[in-house]
């Protein structure tokens, strides 16, 4: 999409431009006999889910123009229908989500999402994570965001398959965290170490998020193409980019923020894509073509750090 953003100098004011994207207008009417709520919450129903479609599509937020009332303990919000600028001609420096009809991704993935209505609030927030994380200036909150649109569609996709994070069932693990507790009290620790060692033993185990992505891509082997299984190489060293910069610690590579924001963002697309039943629709292969060349720069880096450590910074060189 193309926009265009000025930046302020001398004073607060900001201005942006951003591109609306052209939604058309379709008459709907029941196929029998509705009440028109019924119909209006149907209607409501389906757009709520075509919203989640097109931020995923767009990487823009669906937006008609909104009335905000706040008074004391209460906060209401009206929505207006608004005319659509027109939509311009696409710059094409960033490629999309999937190559394909939009239309036809709209009519399969909003059935799937009928199905899943339970949890389209996950899937929301997962879709507008994934959005935001191209709208933001810096890499370090593009990863950030990512990452936990990868963990809010991995944790709606537990949910409809009834898996648990939970290493071991809480009834199992009671049992085990009574015998531990047990031994604690015979080590001999001061009351409040003790006291901390069994607090952290009153959850069950959880699997960690590198775990839980690897699950659902085994749910989906059969769609994972080759190339595509690259990208899950590196997805600790994403993940523990990400906690890196939520915890507050330095990443001093700026280059390794980036790779990670590409095999993140690529990683979504690919699972999301699944999820909603369209495999079908071909992703761009420029992301695994990064990351395939900062991995090989880092073997390359590891071996000469590995030469040096064996043989000393006067070791012959392969020339001699």
């Amino acid at each position: 999409m193309r926009r265009a953003r000025s930046y302020p100098r001398n004073d607060r004011r900001l201005s942006e431009e951003v591109e609306l994207i052209q939604l058309p207008g379709v008459e709907i009417r029941p196929h029998s006999a509705m009440a028109h709520d019924a119909f209006l919450a149907s209607a409501d129903d389906l757009w709520f889910s075509l919203r989640i479609l097109i931020a995923f599509r767009f990487r823009l937020y669906p937006r008609t123009l909104a009335e905000f009332r706040e008074t004391t303990g209460e906060f209401s919000r009206t929505w207006h229908p608004i005319p659509v600028e027109p939509r311009q001609i696409e710059d094409n420096h960033v490629d999309p989500p999937f190559f394909g009809v939009v239309d036809c991704l709209l009519a399969r993935a909003a059935v799937t999402l009928a199905r899943h209505k339970a949890h389209r609030e996950l899937l929301h927030a997962a879709a507008f994570g994934y959005a935001n994380s191209y709208k933001t200036f810096l890499f370090e909150g593009g990863l950030t965001s990512c990452v936990e649109a990868i963990e809010r569609l991995v944790t709606a996709f537990e949910l409809t398959v009834s898996l648990a994070r939970e290493a071991l069932d809480r009834k199992e693990w009671r049992k085990i965290a009574g015998k531990l507790k047990k031994a604690v009290d015979t080590m001999g620790l001061a009351d409040s170490n003790a006291r901390l060692v069994k607090r952290s033993l009153a959850a069950p185990v959880t699997l960690s998020l590198e775990e839980r992505v690897l699950r659902m891509v085994k749910a989906q082997r059969k769609q994972w193409k080759p190339s595509d299984r690259q990208l899950l190489e590196g997805l600790g060293r994403m993940i523990k980019a990400r906690n890196a910069i939520v915890h507050g610690r330095l990443v001093e590579d700026i280059n390794e923020v980036y790779v990670e924001l590409v095999r993140a963002r690529a990683l979504f697309e690919r699972l999301f894509l699944r999820f909603l039943n369209c495999p079908g629709f071909e992703c761009s292969g420029y992301p695994q073509l990064i990351v395939a060349q900062h991995e090989d720069k880092r073997s390359r880096a590891q071996q000469r750090t590995d030469g040096v450590a064996r043989y000393g910074t006067g070791a012959p060189s392969a020339r001699s």
